[in-house]
């Protein structure tokens, strides 16, 4: 015999009720499994994930983008003529000797001097 009361005095609020807490004990289940295999306790609740840029980060992009149309454009409009280095000046004798005998800048002692007597 069959004690299954008939379908219309079947309780489907009570069955699914009872549907809805397997439901949730099945997620409950899996999100601590999940949080066993990465390491992370099971009150840690503060998995946000942000995909995209906020205003923030925008607003700093905009900066960037007109600094560097900035620099452009000032580097476009100044001349571009290099800046003039005068050389070194070269400090030369006022007296150049032109005579190719050797002078001797020292004498020895015991040498008579070239081309004369002492």
């Amino acid at each position: 015999m069959n004690n299954s009361p008939p379908p219309s005095e079947i309780d489907k609020e009570k069955h699914y009720g009872e549907f809805l807490k397997q439901e949730r004990w099945k997620d409950h289940l899996a999100r601590k499994l999940a949080h066993k295999a990465v390491d992370i306790p099971d009150d840690d609740m503060n998995l946000n994930v942000k995909t995209g840029m906020g205003w923030k980060e925008l607003l700093a992009v905009g900066v960037v983008c007109c600094g560097g149309a900035g620099l452009a454009a000032y580097l476009a409009g100044r001349d571009h003529v290099p800046p003039t280095v005068q050389p070194p000046a070269i400090e030369r004798p006022a007296f150049i000797d032109t005579d190719t005998k050797p002078k001797l800048r020292f004498r020895m002692p015991d040498v008579p001097p070239p081309g004369g007597s002492e």
